[in-house]
C-alpha cells in the first residue's frame, strides 16, 4: 500500500535526501513560514526543536489554535508530498524552530 497522503514515523520506510536541497534548521518564532521545496520533492522530514510548532498541509494559515501540532517530545516526522501539498508552519513561541529535510 502506498504511503501517499499519510503522515508516518520516519523509521517506517527508507528516506532519500533530495540532491538539490540541504538540511534546514529554521527559526520561525511566532511567525508564518512556508518552505519553497525543490521540484520532485516526494516527502519531507520535520521536527520541532525549540518550542512547539503548528503545521498545515493544505495552504490554510496555521495559528496557535489551527493546524497539526509538532511537539518537542516527538521524533522526526515524515510527510509525503503531492502536487496539492502546501506546507505552512507557525511557531507557538518566540524561540520556535524546526529541522526540515526534503526527500526524493
Amino acid at each position: 500500500m502506498s504511503g501517499k497522503g499519510r503522515m508516518q514515523g520516519v523509521y517506517e520506510y527508507p528516506f532519500t535526501p533530495h540532491t538539490e536541497w540541504q538540511h534546514q534548521s529554521v527559526t520561525i518564532g511566532s511567525a508564518l513560514y512556508s518552505p519553497a521545496l525543490p521540484p520532485n520533492t516526494e516527502s519531507v522530514l520535520i521536527q520541532a526543536i525549540a518550542d512547539e510548532v503548528r503545521m498545515t498541509l493544505d495552504g490554510t494559515a496555521p495559528t496557535a489554535a489551527v493546524g497539526f501540532r509538532l511537539l518537542l517530545t516527538e521524533p522526526p516526522l515524515r510527510i509525503d508530498i503531492t502536487e496539492h501539498t502546501i506546507l505552512q508552519f507557525f511557531g507557538e513561541g518566540a524561540t520556535s524552530a524546526i529541522e526540515l529535510l526534503a526527500g526524493e
